[in-house]
């Protein structure tokens, strides 16, 4: 993983930071379990960003475990009807594909930190970086 990539990953993720909140923070989470859960991400990563500036992996686990622990309330009110996506609510089968494999790539990233593999937390980092943005471009308004 180049480090300009992975810079440029950081400064969108910054960006995006800056820029989304206000949106995901203005409908009250608890009544959104979709919301809830990016919130939860939103600190994750920004730790994330922390723990690899700092090069402390023993803080990345804690955060991403509460973002993985509130997935099955979202994956249930999805189900049920009781929240839709914002944008090509159609489309769900892909949402949820793409939503399995950032699970399964967040698992990798709290594996890494473990490790103390700082190499593939920041590879990590980037993929999930990546994620987002493509899920924000076909779901998010």
């Amino acid at each position: 993983m180049g480090g300009k990539n992975f810079t440029r990953g950081i400064l969108a993720f910054c960006l995006m930071s800056i820029a989304v909140p206000g949106a995901v923070r203005a409908a009250s989470a608890e009544s959104n379990p979709l919301k809830e859960e990016m919130m939860l991400l939103d600190r994750a990563y920004k730790n994330l960003i922390d723990a690899i500036a700092l090069n402390k992996p023993g803080i990345i686990e804690g955060p991403f475990q509460e973002f993985l622990n509130a997935k099955p309330k979202t994956d249930d009110a999805l189900k049920t009807g009781k929240i839709t996506l914002p944008k090509n609510n159609d489309r769900m089968m892909m949402f949820e594909k793409l939503d399995e494999e950032f699970h399964r790539n967040v698992k990798v990233l709290m594996e890494s930190s473990k490790k103390g593999d700082m190499r593939m937390v920041q590879g990590m980092a980037h993929k999930l970086l990546n994620g987002c943005i493509h899920c924000h471009a076909n779901f998010r308004q």
